[in-house]
């Protein structure tokens, strides 16, 4: 993109053109070409985030498995095919056999909250 713009000024140069004509050259084809180049740039160098493995499990619903309890740091949640360490977001205790949201993962640890269990019509 500044080659473009350099060897335009290249050009203007041997042609007698003045230093200040030859800056704004470069400036002006500089700028055209990052302008025109951006897209294509952004859309071929940009990674696709997908979320996988730990991301994916931020927002699912479990069954706790075994009773959460922070102060005792003890829980366990099953998470799909999977037990997790489990804490309570609020720090409150959860009993075993209560579904739950997880809220977010730090490390190996699940914090998950009470889901909200629809009720039937």
């Amino acid at each position: 993109m500044v080659r473009g713009g350099r060897s335009d000024c290249a050009a203007d140069g041997s042609c007698g053109g003045a230093a200040w004509l030859q800056t704004l050259l470069f400036l002006a084809v500089s700028a055209g070409l990052l302008l025109a180049l951006r897209p294509l740039a952004k859309k071929y160098l940009s990674p696709k985030l997908t979320a996988t493995n730990v991301d994916s499990v931020v927002g699912s619903t479990g069954l706790v498995t075994a009773a959460i309890d922070n102060v005792s740091a003890v829980g366990q949640v099953k998470l799909g095919a999977m037990e997790w360490t489990a804490r309570s977001t609020s720090g409150q205790p959860i009993p075993a056999g209560t579904l739950v949201k997880v809220d977010r993962i730090e490390g190996v640890k699940a914090f998950v909250s009470p889901a909200e269990v629809p009720a039937n019509v």
